[in-house]
């Protein structure tokens, strides 16, 4: 299945393996690829990965980046999310002395929907608090969870 995209570039590494920004050779799609470690030797990452795609494939948000398919391939597994080219992160990067008081209420309030839906579908604390690692997919921790930018009318 991995022939069937093209890599472009490594995008974050973690303890459990690394994220990679590819290209869907057919379509043009860009995607970002978690190639997990060897998850049939190490059973703690075997376990890790199972329990990520469980969660990944029943979890569909406006506000969660979607896993688009999973493969396994040399003794690995392979999830394929979409790819997202812009996070809060790079924002703050932009703004070094902060986004304003609109733009931070409308991302806090993005995250917390997307909190809110993964509890409400029984992702529980230590879960929902790793998903804030994968703003910008370099985190490795349990579920690739990305918060997708979208323009909300906001009623604080």
């Amino acid at each position: 299945m991995m022939e069937k995209y093209e890599s472009i570039s490594v995008v974050g590494e973690g303890s459990y393996g690394l994220v990679m920004k590819c290209r869907h050779r057919e379509t043009g799609q860009m995607v970002a690829i978690k190639k997990f470690i060897e998850t049939e030797e190490d059973q703690v990452v075997r376990k890790m990965a199972l329990r990520e795609i469980r969660m990944l494939k029943k979890l569909r948000h406006e506000n969660l980046v979607n896993m688009i398919e999973v493969f396994r391939r040399k003794r690995r597994f392979y999830l394929v999310f979409e790819y997202l080219d812009h996070t809060v992160l790079d924002e703050l990067e932009e703004h070094p002395r902060g986004l304003g008081e609109e733009v931070s209420r409308q991302h806090i309030f993005q995250v917390v929907r997307g909190i809110d839906f993964c509890h409400r579908n029984n992702v529980s604390s230590p879960l929902t608090t790793s998903f804030a690692h994968y703003l910008r997919y370099e985190s490795t921790l349990l579920a690739v969870v990305c918060f997708r930018r979208k323009d909300l009318e906001l009623k604080c």
